[in-house]
């Protein structure tokens, strides 16, 4: 081809040359302005040869060919700003490239949360290349702070020529949740509890929550805070104090163990967790309770314990998962250092799975398997062993079934996200502890949690709401004898 001099420019896919004719040779191809897709990569997809005539449709395949190796590298946004011809009869041939270099970070919308909490989750920091997987990573780490209903990536072309901003646009979910309500029962009477929870305190990312229950019987407390960047990056510290009479709070489903008002619990515990990475995390709990039991002093008791967990998080959204799993494993153990302090051993498995399906469904699996060893095992899983038979276990039950030493438990969820609210399930529960009791608390006989014959089963659909007031869950269940119950309660499904 007879070409003297052509200046091109490529700019959002669209090839703009202006020519004058002559006899070109490229001598030489040149890459200019690469830095994230080597030279070799680029020189391998390129057709255009030294010592031949330029041909303007071997040009056309090789800016072609490039940005489609950008493309599948995930550097959507790096463009052929510029191609150079020579001006002689031979010459160099130059593609100039910009890989899409980040000139700024910005964010809208953010009324509350401070900005240092949303850029510090984000790994893209302005002089890097705008990679698509790492923003759709970054993306989903602040939508996982569970801190905003919406956010929205807006790119936009920067000053500088091949440079670009990127904005979050947000829209902050409400900071708090605050539950009042009450109820009776015949172990502790009348009673009111409240529950107030902020995830973002102070608009710092910080947890807090408060807990009271008040009653003729009973008088609970509970304060909780947690500051999951303590130590940079990601290094977690969590403390608790509470302070219970009688068994755990009664207006929660975790527990229907039988009431007893003799029973004086004061205690607090300590975390720190390490990442190992992202999607890894290792915690380290310290705890420390003191049991006094009005009526029965010699029974009092004493857990001082350490714990470890690891766990592993690759959930796409935490709150609303359609796929990815999270798995941990725990290790609790108690000193006997002095009178009266309990000794034992308590291992914890759990595994959820999310598989999607379509659109805004997914299938959820969840496994628990608890074991509770050691010299003081039998007084211990009588005090605070594992149950079943609760919302938060086996649903469509309204009394604990089984409790000791050892418990398994499975669940089965297809779910619909209806919207960013309100979610619908379809769910069936099974499983078992290795005590058996009746409707009155009784012990029946033991049995092994492996026998699926001895295990007991609840299936029906489920309601879970985003409300302004916390995640609400209703399930209406059915038991094995055929009994239907609805359920209700504060918190999110697994």
């Amino acid at each position: 081809m007879r070409i003297f001099n052509i200046t091109c420019a490529v700019l959002i896919g669209a090839i703009y040359c202006s020519c004058t004719w002559g006899s070109v040779t490229i001598n030489h191809v040149l890459i200019v302005g690469n830095t994230y897709v080597p030279s070799a990569d680029i020189y391998s997809v390129i057709r255009t040869q030294p010592n031949q005539p330029l041909d303007l449709n071997t040009m056309r395949r090789d800016v072609s060919n490039i940005q489609q190796l950008y493309q599948d590298r995930g550097l959507s946004y790096a463009r052929i700003y510029d191609i150079q011809y020579p001006t002689e009869a031979t010459g160099p041939l130059s593609f100039y490239i910009s890989e899409g270099i980040i000139d700024a970070v910005t964010i809208t919308g953010n009324t509350r949360t401070k900005p240092h909490v949303i850029l510090r989750e984000m790994s893209l920091k302005p002089g890097m290349v705008l990679q698509d997987t790492q923003l759709k990573n970054d993306l989903k780490r602040i939508y996982n702070l569970n801190l905003f209903s919406e956010l929205n990536p807006i790119i936009e072309p920067a000053d500088s020529l091949g440079n670009y901003t990127v904005n979050l646009s947000l829209t902050e979910a409400p900071p708090s949740s605050f539950n009042l309500g009450g109820g009776y029962s015949e172990q502790s009477g009348f009673f009111l509890f409240s529950d107030l929870k902020t995830e973002n305190f102070m608009g710092n990312g910080q947890q807090v929550s408060m807990k009271g229950q008040f009653g003729s019987e009973i008088a609970n407390y509970e304060l909780r805070f947690r500051e999951p960047w303590m130590w940079d990056p990601r290094r977690s510290f969590s403390y608790g104090v509470w302070h219970r009479t009688g068994r755990l709070d009664v207006f929660s489903t975790n527990t229907t163990r039988s009431f007893d008002s003799n029973q004086i619990s004061t205690g607090m515990d300590m975390g720190f967790g390490i990442p190992l990475n992202y999607e890894t995390m290792l915690n380290h709990t310290l705890k420390y309770e003191v049991v006094q039991r009005k009526n029965d002093p010699a029974n009092d008791y004493i857990i001082q314990s350490y714990a470890v967990q690891l766990s592993h998080d690759t959930r796409d959204v935490w709150f609303a998962p359609r796929s990815g799993h999270y798995a941990s494993i725990r290790s609790e153990k108690a000193f006997e250092t002095r009178k009266k302090t309990l000794s034992f051993e308590k291992y914890d498995f759990s595994l959820k799975q999310f598989f999607p399906m379509f659109k805004k469904q997914a299938i959820g699996l969840r496994f628990e398997l608890g074991y509770l060893e050691g010299k003081d095992k039998e007084k211990s899983s009588s005090l605070f062993g594992y149950i079943v038979g609760s919302q938060s276990t086996v649903r469509g039950y309204s009394n604990y079934f089984s409790f000791g030493s050892r418990r398994l438990l499975t669940s089965l969820e297809y779910r619909w996200m209806l919207n960013y609210f309100v979610q619908l399930s379809l769910f069936i529960d099974a499983g078992a502890a290795d005590t058996v009791v009746d409707a009155n608390g009784r012990e029946l006989r033991k049995q092994s949690i492996y026998t699926i014959d001895d295990w007991r089963y609840g299936k029906g659909l489920g309601l879970h709401i985003r409300s302004p007031i916390g995640p609400l869950k209703f399930d209406f269940a059915n038991n094995d004898e055929n009994i239907w119950l609805i359920q209700f309660n504060f918190g999110q499904s697994f």
